[in-house]
């Protein structure tokens, strides 16, 4: 798979044939044999098909189902983003008519970003049209929403009013815990709860800050009513 939402691509690439192809060229002629067939082999040999599935003895591509379902996933990413962070790239942008001297949780907030991560991040005005409330940030061609919370408690309230925020291009939701003590489990599991109970039927971000340093970076995946 090539596809990932850190690098806002939708598309997975599918190696199966690739895979099992590179597979049978390694491997013995008996053993090619076994998995494609007296005939098959032959046709395999003389590059007569492009994709082994065709003459592949017994396959059909049917998938196994299970019984168990699927239940709403969080895991850290906090690796996959420093493995990719370009520290200190890319500019720090101002909305029209944003006010700086309004919005320094922000600022301070988009530098930490950018001076660990990278990446171009706009810093937008906080209203747009009467009645709507923007997300802070673009960042990475996503949208993403700060909120300044003191416990897990907190947070809950405030992710439910983010993830409304960041609904149309959901990146993610920094919480920012500033000085405060918080339980990573207790934290974890208010996240699954209210993402659980959110409109967001996508992949998304929270990225957590603790005295001014990312402390970690969950990936929150909704499981599919059909799962």
């Amino acid at each position: 798979m090539t596809g990932s939402d850190l690098l806002q691509t939708e598309h997975a690439e599918d190696r199966v044939n690739k895979g099992r192809t590179d597979h049978l060229k390694k491997a013995s002629a008996e053993t090619r044999k076994k998995l494609l067939g007296v005939n098959g082999l032959v046709s395999f040999e003389e590059r007569k098909v492009a994709d082994w599935r065709v003459i592949a003895r017994g396959f059909t591509g049917e998938c196994m189902t299970t019984r168990f379902k699927v239940r709403h996933k969080i895991q850290s990413v906090y690796g996959l983003y420093m493995n990719l962070a370009t520290p200190g790239e890319g500019d720090i942008l101002y909305d029209v008519n944003y006010r700086p001297n309004k919005h320094h949780d922000e600022i301070k907030a988009a530098g930490i970003l950018n001076s660990i991560l990278g990446g171009d991040i706009t810093l937008l005005e906080e209203v747009n049209t009467p009645g709507t409330k923007r997300p802070d940030y673009v960042w990475r061609g996503k949208m993403w929403e700060l909120k300044t919370v003191s416990s897990e408690k907190a947070a809950d309230r405030a992710m439910r009013k983010g993830v409304k925020q960041i609904a149309k291009n959901p990146g993610g939701i920094i919480l920012n815990f500033g000085t405060n003590v918080f339980s990573t489990k207790r934290c974890k599991n208010v996240i699954i709860d209210r993402l659980k109970r959110s409109e967001i039927k996508t992949t998304i971000d929270i990225i957590i800050l603790k005295q001014d340093k990312i402390f970690n970076i969950f990936r929150y995946k909704k499981a599919k009513k059909d799962d």
